[in-house]
This record gives structure tokens, C-alpha cells and sequence, in this order.
């Protein structure tokens, strides 16, 4: 039997990294087994959205490009059972478009699809009240629950979700993803920590080099979540996989350094 991610995510410190299901730049052969041979520990997989609200530039560009392949819901889930390696993955998409397909059909397609957990980053920020809607149907499906949360988040309801014991709580750093802002980031860890106590947690937006995962792991993060930047170094590196293979290697090395 497989182990749950919150186990998987105790036992050492996590290398995850998003993906934008069907964007042709990422999604194939090629960076898959740069990324998987590299020591990724889990994927997070996102649905394309055409309102992304919570997303930066790379990865709104990411969304445009597999939308402009004809990936919808259906497509993508589809796509996902089609790849090796990604049975226990994360999906990552939007509540509000969740919603509008059917929340009970998604998380039972979801599930057939072999996918571990879905994680609505907008779910706590304008559906707060359907929160033990989510997390009722997580149960019903045999899906594990998880919660993003920013550091804006009012810490009773911070703790409050650590009791409904979720795989892992994703604190988002930054505003949206891969836009840098100067924030206290080992401080914010720090404090979450505290209130959620031994729920894993995991961390990302804006994320790309060594010394922040370094940060990120002695400040009291289980893992932490890469997307915009494995972007960057693609198309910086002129889709060279070598290169790609050498960032994400240089990161795993600072998270094996945490786990011991």
C-alpha cells in the first residue's frame, strides 16, 4: 500500500515542483525524466485557468499555452493518467472552476484518475464556507485534504485547520507566484509553524535558488513547491535539459542537507 503524503512529506524534506498540465513546453518526455531523474520528490499538477488569480507572469503564460492546445478538465486529467510517475500527485486548480464543472463529478474523477489530493488555493480565501464541503467529498473519495494559506491568514483560523488534520498546509510566500517581494520569509515560516505544529508544511511563490530553500528548511518547512523558475531555466536555457537537470539537482542537494 502507498504511503499518504503527509507520511511521505514527514519523512524528508520535499522537492515538489508544478506543472502546468499540457503546456507543450513542460509537458514532455524530455523534462519529465530531467525533472523525475534529478530527485523531484512529488509533482503538483495545474489545471489551466483563464482567471488565475493568485499566479504570476510564467505561469499565467503556462496557462495560455496549454489552453491554446485545447487542454480543458477532461483533457487534463486524461493526460495525467497517461504519464508514468504521477499516480499520489497534488492537483492544483482553482474552486471557482471547480465549481462551475461540478465539484462532486471532479473529485470523483480526480480520484479515478489516480490523483492523491486537490489543493484550491482560492478555497479559504472566497470559499471559506464550503470548506467542510471540501472536505467531506475529500473523505467520501478517498482523497487527502490539504489547504493553501498565506501569512495574512488569521491565526485561529490557521490553527483551526491543522485540527482537520490535512496531508500538508501550502503556505504561499509572495502574492502570487514567481514575483519576489522583500518578506520576512523565515520569520513567516517560523510563526505558522507554531500554530500548526507537526502538520507538514510546505512552502513556495517566488522560490528559485538554493540559499531561500536553505532558508525555507531551517525555519521549519517540510518542502518546498518550485514552478515559475523551472520555467525560467527552460526557456533561459534554451530548452536545454542539462540545465535543468542542474538546477533542480542543486536544490535537492540542500534539501537532503535538511533531512539529516
Amino acid at each position: 500500500m502507498s504511503k499518504g503524503l503527509g507520511e511521505r512529506l514527514r519523512a524528508r524534506k520535499a522537492l515538489v515542483v508544478y506543472l502546468t498540465v499540457g503546456d507543450p513546453l513542460v509537458w514532455n518526455e524530455r523534462v519529465m525524466r530531467a525533472l523525475t531523474s534529478s530527485g523531484v520528490d512529488l509533482f503538483e499538477l495545474g489545471i489551466p485557468a483563464t482567471m488565475a488569480k493568485y499566479d504570476g507572469p510564467s505561469i499565467r503564460a503556462s496557462y495560455k499555452r496549454a489552453l491554446k492546445s485545447g487542454v480543458n478538465i477532461e483533457h487534463a486529467l486524461s493526460l495525467i493518467k497517461e504519464v508514468d510517475g504521477l499516480e499520489g500527485s497534488i492537483l492544483f486548480m482553482y474552486y471557482d472552476v471547480a465549481l462551475a464543472y461540478g465539484l462532486e463529478s471532479l473529485m470523483k474523477r480526480v480520484a479515478e484518475a489516480g490523483i492523491k489530493c486537490v489543493l484550491f488555493p482560492d478555497l479559504l480565501i472566497d470559499h471559506l464556507e464550503n470548506l467542510r464541503d471540501y472536505v467531506g467529498l475529500c473523505k467520501e473519495y478517498g482523497l487527502e485534504n490539504a489547504f493553501f494559506i498565506t501569512s495574512c491568514f488569521p491565526y485561529r483560523l490557521i490553527a483551526k485547520l491543522a485540527e482537520l488534520e490535512p496531508s500538508f498546509i501550502y503556505l504561499g510566500l509572495m502574492p502570487s507566484s514567481g514575483t519576489l517581494l522583500p518578506i520576512a520569509i523565515d520569520r513567516n515560516i517560523k510563526i505558522i509553524r507554531s500554530l500548526i505544529g507537526g502538520t507538514p508544511l510546505l512552502v513556495g511563490f517566488a522560490l528559485s535558488e538554493p540559499r531561500q530553500i536553505s532558508l525555507c528548511v531551517n525555519a521549519g518547512a517540510d518542502g518546498v513547491i518550485i514552478g515559475s523558475a523551472i520555467l525560467r531555466v527552460l526557456i533561459e536555457g534554451g530548452f536545454e535539459v542539462t540545465k535543468l537537470r542542474s538546477f533542480v539537482l542543486s536544490l535537492k542537494e540542500v534539501l537532503l542537507e535538511g533531512s539529516r
